[in-house]
């Protein structure tokens, strides 16, 4: 699902989509390699779904994409 959203931190964010993929842009000024906030791009279970968006972004943009979830969760989605 894209969103349209605001910068917050990024505990808050993975607390309200456990299990999904997440994109997410990093704010100017955050530590990129360690970002404590971000603005959510785009979640969902379906990893395709999630890069398909990334595709839109700006590519001047820092963005993480990742499965917020167990390695459990992450292999069971892949159907293994």
């Amino acid at each position: 699902m894209l969103e349209k959203g605001h910068i917050e931190l990024i505990a808050t964010i993975e607390a309200r989509h456990p299990g999904e993929w997440l994109a997410l842009v990093i704010p100017p000024g955050e530590d990129e390699y360690a970002p404590e906030q971000a603005m959510l791009v785009v979640h969902s279970p379906n990893d395709n779904e999630v890069w398909d968006a990334v595709q839109q972004i700006t590519a001047n943009q820092v963005v993480h994409v990742y499965f917020n979830g167990s390695a459990e969760q992450y292999w069971e989605g892949m159907g293994q």
